[in-house]
């Protein structure tokens, strides 16, 4: 019967092709999608792995600007989920302080699109939003052991490190200005960056392979030279604190050796960075202290998002309408630009969708560190391995945090997929408490998990 449909198919698609005038893309597309599907039912996990590599690509037009080959991917991959939710008639999710938070946080953007100056316009971020919690499920869902969470670690660092260094060589050949490279977005790709370092890290720690150690170390200078390129202040400041925190977890589990080389590294990187570099580092006080460059368009903004939310505290003027509305409260040099954006997560949601939309968002943050943290506490003694991957949710969503003070990450996929890593790090807390046995991990993954804890010296016990 499957053959027989699947020759049907194929028939009804060529007739579409030469009878109908049907785009061969269009075909082509719904080919793919047809035998992808399918695996993905059988595999979700490898969904997540793929919508992670379509994050660094999601800017790069496919037909126009509504409809994009990562939009395309993305329906494929949540189909293929949803098929697998109903094929199992099980979702794998026990709902509770992240699953509620985002629910409120996306009912109550719902409740505000009746308030927006543009309802037709405060429609699309909704569902924009609608989709990154259905992401966030789909990685809690899937991502249920130690090995799957080590994987989606390894899927951030390997995808960065090729976007980085292809960023880098177009920068290297004259062709960008940046090392953005196909993210199209030096801020975006700064924050990219700041993340796999945190997951390389954690990774080099919790790996039992000299072989993958070695790796890590290969991929740290070309995701530090990457940073560097993309002359992004936001990723500098955010590199500083990332650098700390890692410091402090390194410092505290002995891991002098790998300090040094990150030192002695990032002082081989500065010799040979362009003088652009140094400038953009240069100026990053002055044009805070006195309101410069970007920054000083970005502080008209802030003001004017304020304004926005002193007029509409509750509900705001809409999702999606802050463009919309800046005419309203900005001024000179903001009413002759395109394509700007509030230029920080707090003051856009809360100008967009009002306070409490801001609140519940900073609620849901702090719910995913509160998860990956318990989590931690509680497989402490059968996992240092949870432990660690536990941080690096934590680093990652301060990084995240921190870049929403200049930049807008409220819709970032990342920061979904390591609340989905939350939920998956606090499932696997529950499963072990109630059978009172360590997390799902296969004989195989405990002993090398013990072996690689004490050759990277992070602390194992016996």
């Amino acid at each position: 019967m499957l053959a027989l449909g699947g020759l049907a198919g194929v028939a009804v698609l060529g007739i579409a092709l030469i009878g109908l005038d049907v785009s061969p893309e269009i075909i082509v597309a719904i080919l793919a999608a047809g035998i992808a599907i399918p695996f993905l039912v059988l595999r979700p996990d490898v969904g997540v792995h793929l919508f992670i590599a379509t994050i660094y690509v999601e800017n790069l037009v496919y037909a126009d600007r509504s409809l994009t080959a990562v939009k395309l991917a993305g329906a494929v991959i949540f189909a293929g989920w949803f098929l697998n939710v109903a094929v199992n008639r099980r979702i794998n999710l026990k709902v509770g302080p992240i699953i509620l938070l985002m629910l409120a946080f996306l009912g109550w953007n719902a409740l505000t699109i009746m308030y927006a100056f543009d309802a037709d316009l405060a429609v699309a971020p909704v569902l924009t939003f609608l989709q990154l919690g259905v992401a966030m499920c789909m990685v809690g869902s899937v991502i249920d052991s130690v090995e799957k969470v080590r994987g989606i670690y390894r899927a951030i660092v390997f995808w960065t490190t090729i976007a980085a260094a292809h960023g880098i060589t177009l920068y290297a050949l004259g062709l960008r200005e940046t090392s953005a490279g196909v993210v199209l977005n030096r801020n975006a790709m700064a924050t990219y960056l700041d993340i796999a370092i945190v997951c390389a890290y954690i990774l080099y720690q919790m790996s039992p392979s000299a072989g993958e150690r070695l790796w890590l170390l290969i991929a740290l200078p070309i995701l530090f030279l990457g940073l560097a390129l993309t002359f992004s202040r936001t990723g500098y400041i955010t590199l500083v604190v990332v650098f700390v925190l890692i410091s402090y977890r390194l410092a505290k589990t002995r891991g002098y050796l790998v300090l040094g080389a990150t030192a002695a590294m990032l002082i081989l990187i500065s010799a040979f960075l362009p003088e652009t570099f140094y400038k953009r580092v240069e100026s990053i006080i002055p044009s805070v202290r006195h309101q410069e460059e970007t920054f000083g368009i970005r502080v008209e903004l802030w003001k004017a998002g304020v304004k926005m939310i002193r007029d509409h505290p509750i509900v705001g003027v809409g999702p999606g309408n802050f463009l919309k509305v800046l005419a309203r409260y900005g001024q000179g040099m903001l009413l002759n630009r395109r394509q700007l954006a509030s230029h920080n997560s707090y003051v856009g949601i809360a100008a967009e969708a009002g306070i409490p939309a801001l609140t519940l968002y900073l609620l849901l943050c702090a719910a995913a560190i509160r998860e990956a943290g318990l989590a931690a506490r509680a497989l402490k003694r059968e996992s240092e391995i949870i432990g660690l991957q536990a941080i690096a949710v934590e680093i990652s969503i301060v990084v995240m945090l921190i870049a929403g003070l200049s930049g807008n990450i409220e819709k970032q996929k990342y920061l979904y997929i390591f609340f989905g890593i939350a939920l998956s790090l606090g499932r696997l807390a529950r499963q072990s408490a109630v059978r009172g046995e360590a997390p799902v991990v296969s004989p195989e993954a405990v002993t090398e998990e013990r072996a690689g804890l004490d050759a990277a010296t992070v602390g194992g016990r016996e």
